[in-house]
């Protein structure tokens, strides 16, 4: 019976002169209250092992405004539970929801979007680099390690809202020169590398989402 607590932004994508609007949105934050696995009490949970994960959810709604102050609206969305290995298992968990809205807005006008007075956006280039470290679990009940990764792309912002590009990445995950029982060097059993190729979702001048493959 999980909870979470988390912040979450909604984006209209399409407004029209009647009552509806569209928005996309994304939220994160903290998940808890999980029933997680142990191997003595609760042994059939092979999905998560850890009672606090994070929470992720995106959504797709079409919103009525009923009154000046009233809206409601239904969409469907995407959540998804998880602990990013800190504690294994973790095959995470996912769940497709259908959602229900409903808000009251102090105001009493609606927003009026005018698309002519946006500037036309002037494409431009541009380095990212960005690290990140934390700990991975193999083994439930046995050590986490450090586990770090650092990368540099090349990017092309072409639209004021997205970003594409590619780059390279470069993983560490410690303690792998002991762990490992492969016929590697020790930099190959602590060290791993590949290209990626990226899309990143601008949200605001200092706040995006990056999202890679490789």
């Amino acid at each position: 019976e999980p909870n979470a607590l988390y912040g979450f932004i909604d984006i209209p994508f399409y407004h029209s002169k009647s009552r509806w609007s569209w928005i996309y949105g994304i939220g994160l934050g903290l998940a808890f209250n999980f029933n997680a696995y142990d191997p003595d009490t609760n042994p059939d949970n092979g999905l998560i092992g850890s009672d606090k994960n994070v929470y992720i959810a995106l959504t797709v709604e079409g919103r009525y405004q009923i009154t000046p102050h009233w809206e409601a609206g239904l969409g469907a969305g995407f959540k998804h539970f998880s602990n990013g290995r800190i504690q294994m298992p973790n095959s995470g968990i996912n769940v497709v929801p259908v959602t229900f809205y409903t808000a009251y807005n102090f105001e009493d006008t609606k927003p009026i979007v005018d698309k002519t007075k946006i500037e036309e956006f002037i494409p431009f280039n541009m380095i990212s680099l960005f690290g990140a470290a934390g700990v991975r679990n193999f083994e439930y009940g046995e050590s986490s390690y450090l586990k770090t990764t650092l990368s540099i792309s090349a990017l092309r912002q072409f639209k004021y809202k997205y970003r594409y590009g590619w780059g390279f990445e470069l993983f560490y995950t410690g303690w792998g020169s002991n762990r490992v029982t492969e016929d590697k060097s020790d930099f190959q059993k602590e060290f791993s590398y590949g290209f990626i190729g990226n899309w990143e979702w601008v949200v605001s001048e200092r706040l995006y989402v990056p999202l890679g493959v490789g």
